[in-house]
């Protein structure tokens, strides 16, 4: 037998039935808003063409159901609930006519499907919770496809990784050129008057302050400042003369900074606090000129032989770039929850954060430093160091995220599987 055709649209009462039938355990007003959700979604549906014969059931010409998916049936009313192997949810079908009606029970019986049917109102019914168990079931331990699964988790890890990597580009720009000298200028030039103004000459006590001077804000949104303007400078063909950084208000921070820590050793009395401070906003003035020089010898080299890997710096840490990342990252993640049942992907996801966190690692604590200490020993004439701790905090947080991803999926479906056997 072969039967064609249209789909019968669904009333606000089909949608309803359906509803109580897939979701027992919700309340009567989040039932009403399930089924009036799914009426609107089959009156924005196209029609579509059901053929039936005794090995498939094809929709617009694409076979959804055959004896080899196929599992369960269950017949509620004029709807039959299927559950197939790859899906997340039920396959829904109501007969248009007794001919298409005929025509199912056919496939049914030819095939030898397990079918749960309602029994007459005076008997019993098909427990609702029927459905539920099959809809679940389908949710917690559908089959799924391997070879897509290991390529949707690798690309979750290079995804995720790659992201996080031109995400925190920018901060290690800013390490790399604070680390090369120019916390360090600075740090020297303010040193000289803590050096004059404190009367011991602990070397242990200085070098805290150093460190302070070193490690401040101040420094590191001085570093971003020169960093960014450097990189612009660079991709619009500028000398270094024609960049201008206004770094006035982060060098009066370390200068306050200084005095704190001079203050901290000594007691000043006005006059001599306003006389630390002028020689320190000297200091100040001769930092800046120190900081410009090693920028320009910086920027020099950089323009003649890294134009090219600047503009592809600035094209991969543009915003445009770190919002596609993310979002084909979430769209990754719910071709993930798609496709894999939640009792595979309670152990997948997470181990996908805990290997993220390993390749990190290692890309930027072992090959990363590997070769930025090589090339700024080229280019700038000096070995640095990438920040080890940022690494380390990166594998940190994804053990930590995949502890907690792991713990929030095995209450999902312990949950799930409780209210099976309540129901």
């Amino acid at each position: 037998m072969n039967e064609e055709q249209k789909v019968v649209p669904f009333t606000i009462e089909d949608c309803y039935h359906v509803c109580r039938l897939l979701y027992p355990d919700r309340s009567e007003k989040k039932k009403l808003k399930l089924a009036q959700r799914l009426h609107r979604k089959w009156q924005r549906r196209p029609p579509l063409e059901y053929k039936i014969n005794e090995d498939s059931l094809t929709v617009s010409d694409k076979i959804i159901l055959t004896k080899k998916n196929l599992r369960k049936c269950a017949v509620s009313g004029d709807f039959y609930f299927f559950q197939v192997k790859d899906r997340l949810s039920l396959v829904l079908f109501k007969p248009a006519t007794e001919e298409h009606y005929q025509a199912m029970e056919d496939f049914l019986r030819i095939n030898e499907i397990e079918t749960l049917r309602e029994l007459p109102a005076e008997a019993s019914t098909l427990p609702w919770n029927e459905v539920y168990k099959m809809r679940v079931g389908s949710l917690l331990k559908r089959d799924f496809k391997k070879g897509r699964f290991f390529i949707i988790h690798a690309l979750l890890i290079l995804l995720l990784t790659f992201g996080c990597l031109i995400w925190n580009a920018k901060d290690y720009v800013n390490y790399i050129l604070e680390d090369a000298g120019l916390s360090s200028a600075i740090s020297e030039r303010m040193m000289d008057t803590v050096f004059d103004s404190l009367p011991s000459d602990d070397i242990e006590i200085l070098g805290q302050i150093q460190d302070k001077l070193q490690n401040s804000p101040a420094v590191d949104a001085l570093a971003e400042k020169y960093a960014q303007a450097m990189i612009q400078g660079i991709a619009n063909s500028k000398e270094f003369d024609e960049i201008h950084v206004d770094i006035s208000n982060e060098l009066v921070q370390i200068a306050s900074t200084a005095l704190t820590e001079i203050k901290k050793q000594i007691p000043l009395s006005d006059g001599m606090e306003k006389l630390i401070t002028a020689s320190l906003l000297s200091d100040s003035a001769s930092a800046q000129s120190a900081i410009n020089t090693y920028a320009e010898g910086i920027y020099d080299g950089f323009s003649n032989r890294l134009g090219g890997l600047v503009n592809l710096y600035r094209i991969l840490t543009s915003q445009f770039m770190i919002l596609f990342i993310a979002v084909l990252y979430i769209g990754m993640v719910i071709a993930c929850i798609a496709t894999t049942p939640l009792t595979v992907v309670r152990f997948s996801y997470p181990a996908t954060f805990v290997l993220f966190g390993i390749l990190y690692y290692f890309l930027v604590n072992v090959v990363g430093n590997t070769l930025v200490a090589r090339l700024s020993n080229r280019f700038l004439g000096r070995t640095v160091f990438l920040d080890p701790s940022m690494g380390y905090a990166m594998l940190i947080v994804a053990i930590l995220g995949a502890a907690f991803l792991f713990l929030c999926l095995t209450i999902r479906i312990k949950r799930e599987e409780k209210k099976l056997t309540q129901l």
